[in-house]
């Protein structure tokens, strides 16, 4: 007949099998308390894990400017900074964004401290920026909450955005006005 050793030899070291049991079964219970992707919140100074949730397409990365498309009342597109604008708009793991658009052809060089009113305008609406910290509220809708930029409205203001990720594009747009398409930028 066979018996079951009264010893495990591990190591050098000799443990009961009941002992050897109860490790295995604190290792898998540690094992499956670790989330597989932590996701970091903003807390007050200090990052705290929280547990993975499904799958979705990230929005963090850079994405880089193929398109900016308004549409005015009538349903007409405006290509407000030309064709082919350029510029990315960024989004961080610690939940930092920036987003900067620029008309291409870009305006000749402003000497500033010469240049009329309407230079000066001609120049502001050329291109826009801002930059704050933005909360993804589910798999669909991001909320840019904005800090400083060239857009003097949008400044301390929560600027609600709709997207869709597809593969490595990303549409993004205000829930009226959809006006972005982008890259992820590799």
């Amino acid at each position: 007949m066979f018996r079951k050793p009264a010893y495990v030899l591990f190591n050098n070291y000799i443990i009961k099998p009941r002992t050897m049991k109860l490790l295995v079964i604190l290792l898998l219970f540690i094992y499956n308390s670790v989330p597989a992707q932590p996701k970091i919140k903003k807390g007050k100074g200090i990052p705290v894990l929280m547990p993975a949730q499904k799958h979705v397409p990230s929005i963090v990365g850079i994405w880089r400017i193929i398109e900016y498309v308004a549409m005015d009342s009538a349903g007409n597109k405006i290509n407000r900074f030309g064709e082919h604008p350029v510029g990315y708009f960024i989004y961080a793991p610690s939940r930092h964004l920036s987003i900067n658009i620029m008309r291409t052809p870009p305006i000749q060089p402003l000497d500033f401290s010469t240049a009329s009113i309407e230079q000066l305008r001609t120049r502001l609406e050329a291109g826009f920026s801002y930059f704050g910290h933005y909360t993804v509220q589910n798999d669909s809708t991001v909320i840019h909450h904005v800090e400083g930029g060239t857009v003097a409205s949008y400044i301390g203001t929560d600027q609600l955005r709709r997207y869709k990720i597809s593969g490595d594009t990303l549409k993004i747009g205000s829930p009226v006005n959809p006006c972005c398409r982008l890259i992820r930028a590799r």
